[in-house]
């Protein structure tokens, strides 16, 4: 039977409508401490927001928001009725709070998100409950490994903490958190080299020679195409020290850089030639805004270069 043809779902949810029966309903099945640290008479349905379309069914007129008594925060509350008795039924739980979260975050942009209580309000022929209500008791899970999971704080790798000697012992994901590490470095060009030394001289294993001659190709080009090698005639010459499976490559990349080098050139030349103009604008008297128009610069740049001039 679907929710919205089920004829339980449809008596509770008429009868909670009103404020004093769901605040009732609440006041004998909250846990004490919650229950006594909440006003209920602050008890609002919010039961046209934060809804989940798949679930909007199921869920949608049992949320509730409610005030704290001494503290300047809310609560949510949830509840579902369930007429049938579902081995995944927490798990089911977990789904539409976490849904429900995140939609509260979207529409609302808060960078805390609110405190909820969910509860089951279970009314079928099998009973006592049959199933287990224990998240972790949704998991075939004989290492426990979501139970320490789900107990603990989310596991993170900061890579910036990690020693590089240490990284570099790690002959596959090494390289890849090197790089990721150091993208950001003013010149990543020893740095690059140091780590295509390091692939290619693990290449001597002919099982993996084709993978880490792609890996190497996939490090040179995040690199290049992220990063900023500032000494360029440099990276090229100890490019050509390299043993040469990227030959191929490596040549590409040069080739790139060099244009890029050149662009650069190009336009610091351009901004030279702007400035020497704006310079002899200055010292001939022309005003700023004048000088903005003929050169494209800025007038605060105009403002500095007359500063400048006036030191001279």
């Amino acid at each position: 039977m679907s929710k919205l043809n089920n004829p339980h779902d449809k008596f509770i949810h008429s009868y909670l409508q009103y404020g004093n029966t769901a605040q009732e309903f609440f006041r004998h099945n909250l846990p004490v401490k919650i229950r006594d640290a909440l006003d209920l008479n602050t008890l609002k349905s919010e039961s046209t927001s934060y809804v989940d379309e798949t679930l909007k069914q199921s869920f949608q007129d049992f949320v509730y928001s409610c005030n704290a008594q001494e503290h300047d925060t809310k609560l949510v509350l949830l509840m579902e009725h369930q007429s049938t008795a579902e081995p995944l039924m927490s798990f089911r739980v977990y789904c539409y709070l976490f849904g429900m979260l995140a939609r509260i975050q979207k529409e609302t942009g808060c960078k805390k998100l609110p405190a909820v209580y969910a509860l089951v309000f279970y009314t079928g022929e099998r009973t006592p409950y049959p199933y287990s209500m224990n998240l972790n008791d949704c998991f075939d899970d004989p290492l426990g490994i979501m139970q320490d999971f789900l107990q603990n704080s989310v596991p993170l790798v900061d890579i910036n903490q990690l020693d590089d000697q240490q990284l570099k012992q790690q002959r596959w994901i090494g390289p890849a958190a090197l790089a990721m590490k150091h993208i950001r470095d003013p010149d990543i060009g020893n740095i690059l080299i140091e780590l295509l030394q390091l692939v290619i001289s693990t290449t001597s294993d002919l099982r993996y020679a084709d993978q880490l001659h792609q890996q190497a190709k996939m490090l040179l080009n995040y690199m290049l195409s992220t990063g900023n090698v500032i000494d360029v005639d440099d990276f090229l010459k100890q490019t050509q020290e390299l043993p040469q499976p990227l030959g191929d490559e490596i040549m590409t990349a040069a080739e790139k850089l060099e244009a890029r080098g050149e662009a650069r050139g190009e336009v610091r030349g351009k901004a030279e030639e702007k400035r020497g103009v704006a310079m002899n604008m200055i010292k001939e008297g022309c005003e700023p805004q004048l000088i903005a128009r003929v050169t494209g610069l800025q007038l605060a740049a105009i403002q500095a270069l007359k500063a400048e001039a006036g030191n001279d």
